[in-house]
Formats: C-alpha cells, structure tokens, sequence
C-alpha cells in the first residue's frame, strides 16, 4: 500500500512538473517578444530566444533529422529515468521525477 502511495506521488509530481513547464513557456511566448529584453532588476533582464537547432544549433538545417533523433533519444532517457525514479526512494526519486517532467515538457 505504501508503494502505491509513492508511486501516485511521483506521478502528481512529475504532472505538476510538466504543468508548469509548458505553463511557463506559454506565458514567456506571450509576454515577451524576441530582441525586445524586459529589466525584472538592474542586471536581470529576460529575453525570449528559441534554439532551432540541438546543443549549440547542431543539426539546424535538417529538421525532420533533427525531430527523429531528438525523439529517439528522448525516449531512451526517459525511458532510463523512470525505472531509475522506481528504484530510488526520497529526495532521488523527487530529482528523477523533475527531471523526467522537464524532458517531457519539452
């Protein structure tokens, strides 16, 4: 029973996670505008930007190369973190599951 209990924890979390990801994402297309930084404070300003590309624009001008190997790997790894999020207990498995919700939020 105290199994069942973790693992619908781990679930909301991971939900929650994604949640407010996609939120936020939402919320920065629609308050900011590209080239166009908001001061929060002297010396913090946001700016939205997008990244066409991989790490570093790698593979920017091959997007349906790009979308396949994206998927794939993304996949793999979160197929990778959630049995590792079953086999930890605690703070680990509350890291796993933000992890695991951050990469489906993307």
């Amino acid at each position: 029973m105290n199994g069942c209990r973790v693992g619908w924890a781990v679930c909301g979390f991971t939900a929650l996670g994604v949640i407010l990801d996609l939120s936020v994402k939402a919320f920065a297309r629609g308050w900011l505008t590209p080239h166009n930084p908001v001061a929060i404070i002297p010396g913090l300003n946001l700016n939205l930007g997008f990244n066409t590309g991989v790490a570093f624009g790698l593979f920017a001008d091959d997007a349906a190369l790009t979308l396949t190997i994206m998927v794939l790997v993304q996949v793999g790894l979160i197929t990778v973190l959630i049995v590792m999020l079953y086999r930890t207990t605690g703070v680990a498995q509350a890291c796993y599951a933000a992890i695991v919700s951050g990469a489906l939020g993307n």
